[in-house]
């Protein structure tokens, strides 16, 4: 598993379809199998087209410090595969706002 993990983490491709298929699988072994992030990601590639704009780590936190809210715990998974997506997408030099999540 840790194999599967550190190969899946080496860049060997721009490809984000390899990418975010690495990742589907990585979700699937956590028991998140019910997400595809492919299907996501052409679900609403618009959206996500704006994730690539960000600095990735820094909009990854913030999904992952709203994980951290009571309320928004229903909303978990989203924001796990959003803050998945984040590290996948993003490659700008922009820090995230309160905009990105409040808009």
């Amino acid at each position: 598993m840790l194999a599967m993990l550190e190969a899946a983490m080496e860049p060997k491709s721009s490809d984000t379809e390899t990418l975010l298929e690495k990742m589907s699988e990585l979700l699937a072994m956590a028991g998140l199998g019910g997400i595809n992030l492919e299907t996501v990601s052409a679900e609403h590639e618009a959206a996500l087209r704006k994730l690539a704009q960000f600095q990735p780590v820094q909009l990854a936190a913030v999904f992952g410090g709203l994980l951290t809210q009571p309320v928004l715990q229903a909303n978990c998974v989203r924001l796990e595969a959003l803050a998945h997506l984040s590290l996948a997408l993003g490659n700008g030099p922009t820090k995230p706002s309160a905009k990105v999540t409040c808009p």
